[in-house]
């Protein structure tokens, strides 16, 4: 259990995993916002922030990510929802203006001294060639 994980069972919040559907509903949520941030605010670029334990690094996360549906499991499950929100706002504002950050290095929910990268050189490049892929 993580010191988080304690903290907010003390609190009786307890943490618990996104239903499938809860996933799915956050994905139309990115893309709401982009469109926002897009046509009224005149963002120049929109991103997915996905280090300093932000929604997207914990799927992307092998040490934290324990899910056993479509979200779990291989770097190929585990970045599906990372590339459904890239998906999701290059639809809207085009690719030239989707950046995405995170962190292989990232330690949050008491990941640290976890005996491996929270993520791999291996994951990072795949996320980025799916990245890469999607923008062209």
């Amino acid at each position: 259990m993580t010191r988080s994980r304690d903290a907010a069972e003390a609190a009786q919040d307890p943490i618990r995993a996104l239903a499938v559907n809860e996933i799915q509903q956050f994905d139309e949520e990115y893309a709401a916002a982009a469109r926002r941030a897009n046509e009224e605010a005149k963002f120049d670029i929109v991103e997915i922030h996905g280090a300093h334990g932000y929604l997207v690094g914990p799927f992307l996360s092998s040490p934290v990510n324990d899910r056993t549906d479509e979200y779990g499991g291989s770097i190929e499950s585990r970045a599906g929802f990372c590339l459904k929100v890239a998906d999701a706002l290059i639809e809207v504002v085009g690719a030239g203006y989707v950046a995405i950050r995170f962190s292989q290095y990232a330690s949050f929910q008491s990941t640290e001294g976890v005996n491996a990268d929270t993520l791999s050189i291996v994951s990072s490049g795949y996320v980025l060639s799916e990245i890469e892929r999607r923008a062209n």
